[in-house]
């Protein structure tokens, strides 16, 4: 079995920008590479996708048992080399305070080995110290294998650092870790993938990314040693399914124990076929720039059980697609696209025609917003200095008014007035947070809004 993940000591190490580059040069060299992101996380499959071109999957052990994960890995990994990008920090899990469903629990649960994506700026010799502690630490296994490679962690790529101090920082690591230095990255200037409050900027918001993705792939072709890399996710003796023995000559097979198990569960549901309508479901999905976050998984899931998925865009589409049995709005970031979204009322009175005729829709996330009318109306005032700047802003996102006090306006303390602006500015802007939190929460009993509710991703 082939692969390994990409982990992180905590967000905004490098990951999504890493993995981007590592599919990139296995794209090159032919190795058929495959994305898996940890989690409930839609925003980074985005980018692999926007390299490789085909739809990747999601590794989430909170929603899958650890069986199902090392057969969906299992059943890829015999066409393609698959490539796990892990989400928050390498053991960031469930409350904050625990490794349940943390990328760590993932690649424990296939035995996966780990290379570390870790940000150097502005360290030096203290990077050794943060590896290390990394192995050190020692998260609970979930799995029903043994921990043979203690933490997972088989190899580090050290993220910002310059090419000069590089070379010293991967001798200290080695010699005080044991831990291979497998490359590094520079500071690039031509990447230009911002940040927003669930994650990456969109990928077709960035300009000339298909352009930064190759740039990406030419600079990491130079800095990392990728045929170590390939090596480390070959190795023969990684025990994916937990369940495999490899036998001297490299082949594999099933161990007398897994052979009954699945002679347990061919009984089980043999005669348990689950019974499809005679008339197929449609279901009208809305996807395009304002709403794509779906889990691959889902879908399949939705078709092998006799669903025709009907794909229409909300912000393009004039109608919805005919024979509709139900909708799906999913999450995504409508409130980007509000124009358009507005302007396309001939659909939006679609939709509501068909609420109003009791259709089963499922909105979620972004997908609820658009069917709310409050949230785009409603205005939320807010002042600083005692009343002296007064800001309303709209469920828009856009500054409605700003009022001035005329004691407030003095031309020697600019700061001040400038302060006041941003203090109240800020305030109904949380005021709003606020406002969607709660109508969200009433939607999703208590687990939150988007991306995560509850989850710590």
């Amino acid at each position: 079995m082939a692969g390994f993940m990409i982990a992180a000591p905590r967000s905004g190490s490098g990951k999504t920008m890493v993995t981007c580059g590592i599919l990139e040069l296995l794209k090159r060299k032919q190795k058929n590479p495959f994305s898996y992101k940890c989690g409930p996380d839609y925003i980074d499959g985005l980018f692999h996708r926007k390299v490789l071109g085909i739809e990747g999957g999601n590794l989430d052990s909170f929603f899958e048992q650890p069986q199902d994960i090392r057969e969906k890995y299992a059943a890829v990994s015999e066409t393609h080399f698959p490539v796990v990008e892990g989400v928050m920090g390498y053991f960031d899990g469930l409350g904050g305070d625990t490794t349940a469903a943390s990328s760590w629990e993932v690649a424990d649960i296939l035995d996966l080995p780990v290379v570390l994506v870790v940000d150097a700026k502005g360290a030096s010799l203290s990077l050794a110290a943060l590896i290390k502690g990394f192995q050190v630490f020692q998260g609970e296994s979930q799995s029903s294998q043994a921990n043979k490679n203690g933490n997972h962690i088989q190899a580090v790529i050290l993220n910002r650092i310059s090419p000069m101090l590089y070379l010293r920082m991967k001798a200290v690591i080695e010699k005080e870790t044991g831990v291979l230095v497998a490359g590094y990255v520079p500071e690039l200037d031509f990447w230009q993938v911002g940040s927003r409050h669930l994650g990456l900027v969109l990928p077709g918001e960035i300009e000339n990314l298909q352009e930064q993705m190759r740039q990406l792939g030419d600079c990491l072709e130079k800095t990392l040693d990728v045929d170590v890399l390939l090596k480390l996710g070959e190795k023969a003796d990684i025990d994916v399914l937990g369940s495999v023995t490899v036998t001297a000559d490299g082949s594999s097979q099933k161990c007398e124990a897994q052979k009954n198990a699945d002679l347990v569960l061919q009984n089980q549901f043999a005669g348990e076929k689950i019974s499809h309508s005679a008339i197929p479901i449609r279901l009208g999905v809305a996807w395009d720039e304002a709403f794509c976050f779906y889990y691959r998984d889902n879908l399949e899931f939705l078709e092998k059980q006799g669903v025709q998925i009907v794909r229409f865009s909300p912000v393009h589409d004039k109608h919805l697609p005919d024979d509709l049995d139900g909708l799906l709005l999913g999450g995504g970031y409508p409130e980007l696209y509000a124009k358009a979204l507005e302007e396309n009322e001939t659909i939006r009175n679609e939709i509501r025609r068909k609420a109003e005729e009791d259709m089963p829709i499922l909105a979620e996330c972004g997908g609820y917003l658009y069917l709310l009318k409050e949230l785009e109306e409603k205005e939320y005032t807010a002042a600083a200095g005692g009343g002296a700047v007064t800001v309303t802003v709209s469920g828009k996102k856009e500054v409605v008014s700003i009022k001035l006090s005329e004691e407030v306006v003095d031309p020697d303390d600019i700061e001040m007035l400038q302060d006041l602006i941003v203090a109240a500015t800020n305030e109904a802007f949380r005021q709003m947070e606020a406002a969607n939190s709660e109508a969200m929460s009433k939607l999703t009993g208590g687990l939150g809004g988007a991306l995560g509710g509850g989850f710590p991703f």
